[in-house]
């Protein structure tokens, strides 16, 4: 195939060649005293030849445009591949490819050209049941629209007498029930290295739920846990990362403030299986163990750090002051406005008056 700017340069060239030419011609003509027959013939000739030229030029450009830019436009089985960044398989000739837009979602159909399957029990042809189709997603772009594959996967039954097995086709990038391709977690938890960004936003930038991220970080990442520390503070954090995991126990370093573990609720079932796995040598370490009010933290030293001495927060020893103060003046103010309900009602009934004291509405006090 003859490249665009090699064609349009060997084109200008020729049509200027042809009017140099032209030009040569009729000057030759005229100091010569050709004869008018002659000198018409030649000029009829070259606007023949200079015609054709031009004719099938354009036939060439206009006439053939899916040949001529087959090569400049159309995206070859690699090309997809890397537009997906999905690793080359071996067969990759194998694949077929068709894209459909529809306003912010992008669809890339992929396919398999039928080729002779054998059963791996019987060695036996296998006879294609047809295909279904399966639609993942596939978050690899960049502009804020959606990626989804619609892989269209046989199903194969080997046609052996004494066998019927079946076998649905694979795909290298895809697994089994799966609703997303292989490549999307290693991008969510990828996107989870920066700190700033919450699970939410993750979720909604590859169009899963925070669920399943929740998920995809525990089951990817292991965080082993710090050495117990001399100060240990413990209290609990509002994730709601399910039905039984509303609140999570953090266990934190009160001195450098790092994160000793996270504990998925506060049961207490929960705590005892966890603490009574660490070593009683590193549980002895603990002299101090900060807490809030909560009943079950106040039995935790007797049951599992023996060396510990219970200390109450600042933050709920304040509001503990402060609610008695609440409730000592709340205490007194019902105290004297009984009295002064009882002075009122003595009072009223001292100077023949009504239980109650009626004031003048506005209306009449204008008046």
């Amino acid at each position: 195939m003859i490249p665009l700017n090699t064609l349009v340069y060997f084109t200008n060239k020729s049509f200027t060649v042809v009017m140099h030419l032209s030009i040569y011609i009729n000057t030759i003509l005229h100091f010569n005293n050709v004869s008018f027959y002659h000198y018409f013939h030649i000029r009829r000739v070259s606007k023949f030849f200079g015609g054709l030229f031009l004719t099938l030029f354009l036939l060439y450009f206009f006439c053939c445009p899916l040949i001529f830019f087959k090569e400049v436009f159309m995206l070859t089985n690699e090309d997809y591949f890397k537009l997906l960044d999905i690793s080359l398989p071996d067969n990759y000739d194998h694949y077929t490819f068709e894209m459909e837009i529809k306003g912010p979602i992008k669809i890339i159909t992929i396919s398999t050209k039928p080729n002779l399957t054998r059963c791996p029990f019987c060695n036996s042809s296998m006879h294609s049941k047809g295909l279904y189709t399966r639609t993942v997603k596939h978050p690899v772009l960049q502009d804020n629209t959606q990626l989804y594959l619609k892989v269209k996967q046989r199903r194969w039954k080997c046609t052996g007498i004494h066998c019927s097995y079946t076998l649905n086709e694979e795909f290298p990038f895809l697994e089994p029930y799966r609703q997303s391709t292989n490549l999307v977690p290693f991008m969510i938890i990828n996107s989870m290295k920066d700190l700033n960004r919450s699970t939410a936003s993750i979720a909604k930038q590859f169009n899963v739920s925070d669920s399943y991220v929740h998920d995809l970080f525990t089951s990817y990442v292991d965080l082993p846990r710090l050495e117990m520390p001399e100060y240990l503070s413990i209290d609990e954090v509002h994730m709601n990362l399910g039905t039984d995991m509303k609140y999570q126990l953090v266990m934190m370093d009160f001195k450098n403030n790092q994160i000793v573990d996270i504990l998925p609720n506060r049961y207490q079932s929960t705590i005892e299986n966890y603490l009574l796995g660490i070593p009683l040598d590193e549980r002895k370490k603990v002299k101090y163990l900060i807490s809030d009010a909560y009943g079950p933290y106040f039995t935790m030293c007797e049951m599992y750090f023996p060396n510990a001495i219970q200390i109450l927060d600042s933050f709920h020893v304040v509001q503990v002051i402060i609610r008695a103060l609440n409730a000592y003046i709340n205490k007194y103010l019902k105290i004297y406005q009984e009295r002064d309900r009882e002075r009122l009602k003595q009072l009223n009934h001292d100077t023949n008056r009504d239980n109650t004291s009626k004031k003048l509405s506005m209306v009449i006090i204008e008046e």
